[in-house]
């Protein structure tokens, strides 16, 4: 549709009744504001989630240092002197809503060495975390 000279139409308009060179630069900040909301949104879960990571981690490893050398003492008897033979006991954890998973595996025949695994149930996750650490 052709407008006569000196007629009021949209600015936003070209001629042809399509949206003009105007309107391009807003659509484009549109675009980009989306892409920037989108990034800083998965940046903030990512960031979440590596917390929620490395402070189950951190526990486990409390968790280990801390009950191994009970767990030991307790099942010292009854770990065979044999390689890879492996002990499970679960112990409460305030706080945890299931209980966590503590297996002793005996590394060696000939020294006493140990690895403690410790799995924290992941309440507020999906995942499962392991901490090992070798006890001599």
């Amino acid at each position: 549709m052709i407008h006569p000279p000196g007629s009021l139409r949209p600015k936003w308009k070209c001629s042809h009744g399509r949206p003009g060179i105007a309107l391009m630069p807003m659509l484009g900040l549109l675009v980009l504001l989306a892409l920037l909301t989108s990034m800083l949104a998965q940046r903030h879960v990512r960031g979440h989630r590596a917390f929620q990571t490395s402070a189950r981690q951190a526990l486990a490893r409390q968790i280990a240092s801390g009950e191994a050398q009970r767990i030991l003492r307790s099942i010292a008897s009854d770990v065979p002197v044999q390689a890879s033979s492996r002990t499970i006991t679960s112990v409460e954890v305030p706080g945890l809503s299931d209980p966590v998973a503590i297996a002793v595996t005996r590394l060696d025949d000939s020294v006493s060495k140990y690895r403690v695994e410790v799995r924290i149930p992941a309440d507020a996750g999906p995942s499962v975390v392991r901490e090992s650490l070798e006890i001599p």
